[in-house]
């Protein structure tokens, strides 16, 4: 995510905010990586029948063939009540018992549902598999200064309406001495693709009242300027809107002329040789 990167990237530390586990808890939860969310919606399973399990063990709760002292007996019959496998071995046997059986069923089911809405939340999520070039090439373009970055899409499909977004964060000192860091949108010589399926050069011509065309090569590094891009289009399969973000660093900034080309056509036909996409020409 952009967010992400951008707090990585200026190493921001929150104070202040609701360290709640609790707290957009559906948020976090998407947000979550996929061995995350296993992990936690498991250990928060297990938990669940051991806290059944202790109301049968210090209640009068009576379960056939679960000795008295048996906690891991109980937890074993909770977890087979409240995932519904009822092997048929152990059974209520008061009316306490049932009592808290009704409960942790209930539980259980609703419990089965959340997940489930979760992880498909999680799963049904659109993407983009966009890939970024790895370097962004200063170079010049029809006798000016320009910038330019590469994209493909990673798919074997078409993304409609594509549109490509890029800013730079500068710092700025304003006339009263006040010093901050400014996002600065630029204007590329193209923004949007109708239909992007190969790949796209994405080129900015730097402007003379651009703050870019006040720095040279060596203070644009200097200054650890950052680009920030956006791009955003519509997946034809998924029928969706779909979105990715990347960030180029000055690890990233090279002068060269251009990328290396990478798309071969040949009788109505395209070859796109990826194993260069990350290559320039100097």
């Amino acid at each position: 995510m952009l967010y992400d990167r951008v707090m990585r990237f200026l190493n921001i530390r929150k104070i202040g905010l609701n360290p709640s586990i609790m707290h957009d808890l559906y948020y976090r939860t998407i947000k979550a990586s996929w061995l995350h969310f296993f992990m936690t919606a498991g250990l928060a399973y297990l938990f669940l029948n051991f806290f059944f399990a202790c109301l049968y063990y210090f209640t009068p709760a009576e379960i056939v063939n679960v000795k008295a002292d048996s906690l891991w007996g109980y937890f074993l019959f909770s977890f087979q009540t409240s995932s519904t496998i009822g092997y048929g071995f152990f059974l209520p046997d008061s009316d306490w018992a049932h009592g808290i059986v009704i409960l942790d069923a209930m539980s259980g089911i609703f419990y089965v549902a959340i997940i489930t809405g979760l992880a498909f939340s999680k799963f049904a999520r659109p993407s983009a598999k966009i890939l970024f070039s790895e370097k962004v090439v200063f170079t010049t373009f029809d006798g000016k200064p320009a910038i330019m970055f590469r994209l493909a899409n990673g798919r074997d499909t078409h993304i409609v309406d594509a549109q490509i977004k890029i800013s730079v964060l500068l710092p700025y000192r304003s006339q009263e001495g006040f010093e901050m860091r400014r996002f600065y949108n630029l204007n590329l010589l193209s923004d949007s693709n109708p239909v992007f399926s190969l790949s796209w050069t994405a080129i900015y011509v730097i402007q003379d009242d651009c703050p870019l065309a006040q720095l040279s090569f060596e203070e644009l590094l200097e200054k650890d300027v950052f680009f920030s891009i956006s791009f955003t289009g519509i997946d034809d399969v998924l029928s969706q809107s779909v979105h990715a973000n990347y960030s180029f660093r000055k690890e990233s900034f090279v002068k060269a002329k251009m990328f290396k080309d990478i798309l071969t056509a040949q009788e109505g036909s395209y070859t796109l040789d990826l194993t260069n996409f990350h290559e320039v020409v100097l």
